[in-house]
Parts: C-alpha cells; structure tokens; sequence
C-alpha cells in the first residue's frame, strides 16, 4: 500500500499493489488453513432473502471448504461480515456492485460442487456434469444457459490452421477445469476489488508518500508447487536489495568513521537470479517458451531446465534428485527447495481455455462481463463453443508473434517496478518472527524462530557485518569501559577531554595508549 501525504503531514489519499493472488487456496487448503475469510463471512452473515435466493447453506456443504478450519477462535465471521459491508459503503460501493460481489462469490462455492462423471463422446472419453442442479443453480448466477456451461466445463476448443475442433475432457480434466473456472472468477474479483477501492482512495496525487510493503516470507513446504517457486524468487529477489541497503549503510557508517571501506565484501546471489529470470536462458523464459510451444507438457519443460542446467552445464544454484525427475532444486540463500513441475504450464499460463472464455462472451451479469473483459475480447469467437465454425489462425505462430502473458512474466515486471522503487526510495525493513505454530502466549519454539531469522536473510546481514567490524560501541561508552586499563597519570589526561564532553577524542586517546598491546588490523 502507498500512503500519501500532503506538505502538512496530512493523509490524502493511498493506492493498492497486489503481488501473485494465492489462487490455489480458492479450491484446496492445508489442514491447518482456512479459504479465504469472505467464504465463511458469506456463509455466516448474508442476509437472508439473498441466502434463500443464492441457496447459501452452511460449510460443511462445500467441497472449496470441506476439510479446512471452520472457526478461529476469538473471530465472529458474522461480525466481519458487516464489517466488509460497512467498509464497502463507506467507500461509496452501490448496492448493485455489493450485490454483484456476493452473486459472484457465492458462484465459486457452488462451481466447487459440481460432480462430473465419465461419459463416452463417440468413440472418445469424455465427461459430464452429474448434478444437474448445481449446474442450472450456476448458471443462473452467471446469467448463461445452463448447456452452453456445461459444454464450456466438459470440451476445450481448439483450433488449428482456422479449423475449431471441440475436444471432449475426461472426468478428471473436467475437475481441473470446474476449479480452474473458480480460481479465474475468484482471482478477477480480487483484481476488481482493488481496481475499485484504488478509485475511491487514491483521489489525489502527493510528491510526499510511505510504502508499506507486505511480503509473503520464504516458504519451504514438503511439496512445493508454481506458487512456492514464485514466492521464493520474490524473497530472493528482495533478499538481493537487503544484501545491497545493508552493504550502502555499512560503507556510509564507515565513511564518517574515517574507515577503509574495502574491508567489508559485498555479498551478491546473482548467479541464483539469473538462474531464475536471465534471458534468454532461465527458469522463467524457458517456462514461458513452453508455454506457447504446441505439445509443451511440465515433462518436456523439465527435461529442458535439466539438460541446461546439470547436463549441458553444472550450475551451482542447481540440482536434481535422481530418484524424482519430475523434481528441480534451485538453492536459495535460505536453504535448498525441491519444486514439483508438475502443473507449473497451466498455473504460468494462468488463462481459461476458449471454450469458458466464450461462455463469458454470453452471460448477461454485467459483473462477470467486466471481470472478463479484455480475455473475452481477445478470445476466438464464442459461437464456436456450440456450432463449429473455422476462424483464421492467428500470425506468428502459436503465440500470434506476441508476448506471452504468462503469470510468471507479470509477476517478473511487477518485481522489477517494486525493485526500482525500492532504489528510489529510503527503505526501512521490519522482520516479524512467529514464536510457535499454536498462536498461543508464552510459548517459544527455538527451531521454528531459527527457521524464520534464516528466511528472512538475517544471517546474511550479520555476514556482511562480520566482513568489517562488528563490535561497535559509542565513543563516550568505549571511554567508560576502557579506562581502566590505563595507568593513573594517563587516566587523569583521559579526564581532560572527558570533561568537555569529548569522547571520540577520548576514545583516541585510550587506544593511542594501549596501541602497542593491539594489533590495529583488528579495530579503527
């Protein structure tokens, strides 16, 4: 978030960025892990004409969240669900937008149950959707025809050299399609979400403004997906920043000391950047080519990162686990982290196919016509979902000769705009360690915080400080301690410059004294 400030001090105005949605958790959470709070305000708190007309129930009844926390303790998701309203009003939200928020949400939590079972499409597998009343319930809120969703649901539409070919979907590439759906409606809203308090808060422009950044830390899980990979890149991207304000302020401290600056080494994780976002050979481009490629799979992607990296070439920030080829290691400066490729295409490529596009392309709720806007446009004709209609092939190619925007390159741009702001700005870092995994007072886990110190780069601050001088003590406090070790007459001279205050001058005067006991490579 940007705050603004006027000459005076004042708050103006203030912006959002958001940095990489954690979309995945829309459809599947950790044990230990709630959805995102809206779903269980919804449930808890909607009134209930819009309960009855939505068929809000309670939470057990979904599969987005069966499985995950229902409660926190001490939190009254009613409560926050007022809360939110309030918040919206007061941002001048009109009725008709709140109304289009909760249709939307309450969209997702019934696409999470749709049940598809196998169906034979001629001679093909295919899929449909079981539960014909969930399905005509979503359609609905979706304004679409209830055929024309399950269609877009169960094909993927593909043309190739103008021909548009509808291709049946699995039962379990159906399931990949109904939560890709809810992890694009989800993520669209979010989008539109902050689109619109920007409009209402950032009303004003100021020369005068605080950054308060919230980063996601470094994570390490036991299995490591797109998300973690992106996550990590972002901490070693910011880590290199941290490396770099701490290695300025340690020569500007020793340049008003008067102390030789080359002893202190700069300590750079270059080579692991580059080993993630260097073009045109790095993790991030080579994602990207396969992206566009026609029959480019996570196996073939990975086959290419190993052969660049540990066959062609031994890079030292990478490595492979023999018995795991669908795994890559890159080593971070906060430890080794095994990412599983395996869904690392569809998560970069972060689209819906053309058949769920087109779908878009005939709804009638003006909230979901805005959310997709620019894909819908930008997709091939709708029509094609339900009558086969040959399109021209787009120039260049697969990719039509453009830039591919994957998830992977805008967050790359986004880390590259952060990073010159940062450089153009005075940075101040606040490190927040969680003592233990149970959220409860007076209890220390000695492991765990050791664990965080070392994601948050800690320990490469204290490096950097080690290569100098890293016992540092004020000039007057030095004097104080140190006096002692001088005879009677030579502490009596020390007085004299103690008595005007002067302590660096007395500090001087006590290692000039002792210089002969000490060996001067070791203190200035």
């Amino acid at each position: 978030m940007e705050v603004r400030f006027t000459a005076g001090g004042r708050i103006s105005s203030a912006r959002i960025v958001n940095y990489l949605l954690e979309k995945s958790r829309v459809v599947a959470q950790t044990k230990v892990e709630r959805n995102y709070h809206i779903f269980y305000q919804l449930i808890a708190g909607l009134p209930s004409d819009l309960r009855d007309e939505f068929q809000i129930t309670g939470v057990a009844d979904y599969r987005y969240l069966v499985g995950s926390c229902y409660e926190i303790d001490g939190v009254d998701d009613k409560r926050e669900f007022n809360a939110t309203e309030k918040a919206m009003n007061t941002l001048k939200f009109s009725p008709s937008e709140i109304r289009n928020i909760w249709t939307v949400l309450a969209a997702v939590l019934h696409i999470g149950n749709l049940r598809p079972a196998p169906k034979k499409v001629g001679h093909q597998d295919g899929s449909e959707i079981s539960n014909k009343d969930s399905l005509e319930l979503i359609a609905k809120l979706l304004q679409v025809n209830p055929d024309l969703l399950q269609t877009a649901l169960c094909f993927r539409q593909v043309t190739i050299r103008g021909s548009v070919s509808m291709i049946p979907l699995k039962k379990e590439e159906c399931v990949d399609a109904i939560d890709g759906l809810a992890k694009a409606m989800y993520g669209k809203l979010f989008d539109w979400l902050i689109e619109r308090i920007n409009k209402a808060m950032c009303t004003t422009q100021a020369k005068l403004t605080v950054g308060i950044l919230d980063i996601f830390g470094f994570e390490i899980f036991e299995n490591n997906a797109f998300e973690q990979f992106c996550i990590n890149y972002a901490n070693e991207k910011l880590q290199q920043h941290f490396n770099s304000h701490i290695f300025k302020h340690e020569q500007d401290e020793y340049r008003r000391e008067g102390i030789d600056v080359s002893r202190i080494e700069f300590i750079d994780n270059i080579e692991c950047l580059e080993l993630i976002e260097k073009k045109p050979i790095g993790v991030l481009k080579m994602l990207d080519e396969e992206v566009v490629m026609p029959r480019g799979s996570d196996q073939s992607f990975i086959t290419k990162l190993h052969k660049a990296f540990s066959i062609d070439a031994k890079h030292k920030h990478y490595d492979v686990i023999k018995k795991n080829p669908e795994l890559f290691v890159i080593k971070h400066y906060a430890g080794d982290v095994a990412y599983n490729s395996t869904g690392f295409l569809a998560k970069n490529k972060d689209k819906l196919h053309e058949s769920l596009l087109g779908m878009f392309g005939h709804t009638k709720n003006s909230m979901i016509v805005e959310l997709f806007k620019g894909e819908t446009e930008a997709a091939s004709d709708a029509d094609a979902i339900h009558r086969r209609q040959p399109s021209r092939a787009p120039a260049g190619g697969p990719s039509g000769g453009k830039k591919v925007f994957s998830l992977g390159s805008q967050f790359y741009d986004q880390l590259q705009e952060l990073y010159q702001t940062l450089n153009s700005t005075n940075p101040h870092y606040i490190r927040c360690v969680k003592p233990n995994e149970l959220k409860v007072a007076n209890v220390f886990a000695t492991k765990m915080a050791l664990r965080q110190m070392r994601y948050a780069g800690l320990f490469e601050a204290i490096r950097i400080r080690r290569e100098g001088f890293p016992f540092r003590l004020l000039h007057a406090d030095f004097a104080v301690r140190y006096r002692v070790c001088l005879s009677r007459p030579e502490r009596e001279k020390l007085r004299e410059h103690t008595n005007r205050n002067d302590w660096k001058t007395g500090a001087q005067f006590i290692l000039a004294c002792l210089k002969e006991h000490l060996d001067d490579k070791e203190y200035q």
